[in-house]
């Protein structure tokens, strides 16, 4: 027989009932959906407040460590996302506490069924709505093993352990607490004994138990809750629905926008700079670059209004304005630094919010798909990259208002209103996809800036990610424009021009693009020009092992001109001093003191290389960059050859920079050759080269973007000794590596005689 449940006691409440165990007696009241609070308040669901109210007295920790349980078996249980910022309240008043004195973790474990058996029935009785049904039961261990369902005031207290579980009609476990000492395989039995005993209690009754057969009570509480028909009926229509005389894929093609079609101006456009533009309705049409590019969230209405937004920042050599691009199906790529062309019929004021810079306090908007009067062209193939290149403000022979250098900008010149720095890009990073806080999914690429006095970090986010990156055009055409376009950006070579950029100083300088930045790409100022030349020389400097220099030097004039050369290094050196911008080729005769093929190639860097600014080594004439992950293709390393010495000075390890002829010549074989030998035959190759004097067919120009201010050999010769037939060095290596294996085989033979 169940336990004797009324239903409804209160009349002031949503929701409520009273039930009665052996030893505890609960009444549960429930209210809400009911306003909440804002600082409780929860955006996307109903939250659930539950207070106990103990039989005597005022509640405590123990109440509030209940309440957290209730509360959490009652969220699993109830539909909270169908009553958002709402509250759920569930109170619940011990009315009959147990005569005995029992242990305190044994009373917590034995309140908690009751508890949620009572609120459970309160929700029901108030109509909120369930996910599914739950039922809690007791079950205690007595001393001799015996397992006890609902057990009595005795029986607990002389109980070896005491365990409450709660069920819900798809045998989900929603609640498990336990008190004293038990095993895992006692509580597994016990666990199967509550399953079951909460599925019958949740089990559906013939029609005689339905709605209290007995008078006194039903085994279930589902008697609990009225009988509810299995489906509800459903009208049969007369007419068979024959549609609205429209396919699907007729509504498909009419809600999508149409192809794009050659633009042909509607009327005649007034074509204007962007200086003297002024708000107001009409037909303007305006040319300039994109120095500001950024995605603006948008939530579509309906399926013909705009999928999104993109806002540009448009710039001539007169001023800027801000374009608010909306498109539905296709998005322009467009780039930092692209030439377009716009086609407008009204100017708008810029409105607190919608500037983007200082510069553009007018802003159009442009939907061409819908809106066949504006229209955007991007010029791919067209003019000769040069226009429109020259920044805001700038006049020949006059410095440029508001530039300053990277280490005065971090040195606190952020502070000033529209600073600008001029730097070069570095070095290109990787472009990584970065999951927001919101879920949403943006790109990112980050850039190595630097001037003259300092180094930072350039971050692009969104949109701007991709102007970095090449790209192929629609044609293969030579115009710089195109070129600009599908190269890319050039780590070295590309400069920026950055008005008003954000800046992050932790341990290194991060600088951002904000809605009031401009930047522009290469721009037309001398300044650019000088900074580019010294970050070429500074590059080229720097390399770990550069391309020699084709073109620059003539070996026919060195090998059979009437005026061949032979220099020492400290003479090569003191000319160098004298005249710097001249270049020099002839001979050097030097000493081979250092030799490192061996040793590179246990190390696998016999093959250098360089791409994004990352050193590559291989054994090997390909690798793999580790920024880009392109392809690199490598050649041999200038430190395989280290110190080399004459009677005058001494040349350090990697300032001689081999051409593949030099290479070739001075170790008997091509480059891709080195890779087929073993470690003893590399041995072979590298000993016999130490201390062995060589003839330098060199050259040297004082462009240190051209070579990089080393020593270029274009051929090696040896210093007297037969050729063979061969180049000299081979036959000198190949002599010599004949003797030392006749060595090697008179030391064999002597030791086996001895």
């Amino acid at each position: 027989m169940g336990p004797d449940i009324s239903h409804h006691p209160l009349h002031r409440a949503d929701g409520s009932a009273t039930l009665p165990s052996n030893f505890y007696s609960v009444l549960a009241a429930v209210n809400g959906p009911v306003e909440v609070q804002r600082r409780n308040e929860l955006p996307e669901e109903a939250a659930v407040e539950v207070n106990i109210r103990p039989a005597s007295g005022v509640g405590g920790p123990r109440e509030r460590w209940l309440e957290s349980v209730v509360a959490a078996v009652l969220r699993s249980v109830l539909l909270v996302h169908m009553h958002p910022r709402t509250l759920i309240q569930i109170t619940l008043q011990i009315t009959k506490a147990p005569s005995l004195t029992l242990k305190g973790a044994i009373r917590d474990v034995a309140v908690l069924p009751s508890l949620i058996n009572a609120a459970f029935l309160a929700l029901a009785d108030g109509g909120l709505p369930l996910r599914n049904t739950v039922a809690a039961v007791l079950f205690a261990v007595a001393s001799t093993g015996e397992v006890r369902e609902e057990p009595s005031e005795k029986e607990l207290v002389g109980c070896k352990s005491v365990h409450g579980l709660a069920y819900d009609n798809h045998g989900d476990l929603l609640l498990s607490e336990s008190a004293c000492s038990f095993d895992l395989v006692e509580w597994e039995r016990i666990a199967d004994q509550a399953e079951e005993a909460c599925r019958a209690a949740m089990g559906s009754l013939d029609e005689d138990g339905v709605m209290g057969g007995n008078g006194k009570g039903d085994a279930s509480i589902q008697a609990f809750f009225p009988p509810t028909p299995q489906s509800s009926p459903v009208k049969q229509s007369a007419i068979e629905h024959i549609g609205d005389g429209f396919t699907a894929d007729e509504v498909r093609v009419a809600l999508q926008p149409k192809r794009a079609e050659p633009w042909q101006p509607p009327s005649e456009y007034t074509e204007s700079d962007i200086r003297d533009l002024y708000p107001g309705p009409k037909a303007v049409t305006f040319m300039g670059r994109v120095c500001n590019l950024f995605d603006v969230a948008n939530t579509p209405k309906t399926p013909r209004s705009a999928k999104g937004c993109v806002k540009l920042c448009v710039k001539d050599e007169t001023g800027a304005i801000t374009v608010r691009f909306w498109y539905a199906d296709h998005v322009p790529a467009l780039r930092l630094g692209s030439l377009v062309s716009i086609w407008t019929n009204h100017i708008s004021n810029g409105e607190n919010g919608t500037l983007s810079s200082t510069s553009a306090p007018l802003y159009a908007s442009l939907f061409p798909e819908r809106d066949r009067s504006c229209h955007l062209m991007l010029h791919e193939n067209s003019y000769n990259g040069s226009m429109h290149k020259k920044p805001l403000g700038s006049r020949k022979g006059q410095p440029l208002a508001g530039l300053m250098t990277l280490q005065n900008f971090v040195d606190g010149g952020y502070d000033v209103l529209d600073a600008r720095i001029l730097v070069v890009v570095k070095r290109i990073g990787p472009k990584k996809r970065v999951t927001r806080k919101d879920e949403s999914v943006t790109e990112n690429i980050n850039l190595t800036v630097q001037d003259d006095t300092a180094e930072a970090t350039l971050g692009l986010w969104g949109s701007t990610a991709a102007s970095p990156l090449d790209r192929a055009v629609s044609e293969n055409s030579t115009n710089p424009e195109a070129v600009a376009v599908r190269e890319g950006w050039k780590a070295g070579e590309t400069v920026l021009l950055l008005q008003g950029p954000g800046c992050k100083l932790n341990r290194s300088t991060y600088l951002n693009l904000t809605s009031a930045t401009t930047i522009d790409i290469n721009p037309d100022i001398p300044d650019a020009a000088w900074l580019r030349r010294w970050s070429l020389r500074q590059r080229s400097r720097e390399a770990i092992n550069p391309l020699f220099p084709e073109g620059v030097f003539d070996l026919t004039i060195i090998r059979t001109g009437p005026v061949r050369c032979l220099y020492t290094i400290a003479d090569l050196d003191e000319f160098a001093r004298a005249a710097p911008t001249e270049t020099f080729q002839g001979y050097l005769s030097v000493l081979i003191t250092e030799v490192k093929l061996h040793e590179y190639r246990k190390r696998r860097m016999l093959f250098a290389g360089e791409c994004c600014s990352i050193p590559a080594y291989a054994n090997d004439v390909v690798a793999t960059c580790k920024g880009c992950e392109q392809k690199v293709v490598l050649s041999v390393s200038p430190k395989i050859i280290g110190q080399v010495m004459d009677e005058t000075a001494v040349v350090g390890p990697g300032k001689l920079l081999f051409s593949d002829r030099a290479c070739r010549s001075l170790l008997g074989r091509e480059p891709a050759g080195l890779l087929k030998l073993g470690d003893e035959e590399t041995r072979y190759l590298s000993d016999p080269l130490l201390f062995c004097r060589v003839t330098l067919l060199f050259g040297w120009t004082g462009d240190e973007s051209v070579g990089g201010g080393r020593i270029c050999v274009l051929d090696v010769t040896a210093w007297g000794p037969p050729t063979y037939g061969r180049s000299s060095v081979e036959a000198w290596l190949a002599m010599r590596s004949e003797i030392w294996q006749c060595s090697q085989t008179l030391a064999q033979q002597s030791c086996k005689s001895s």
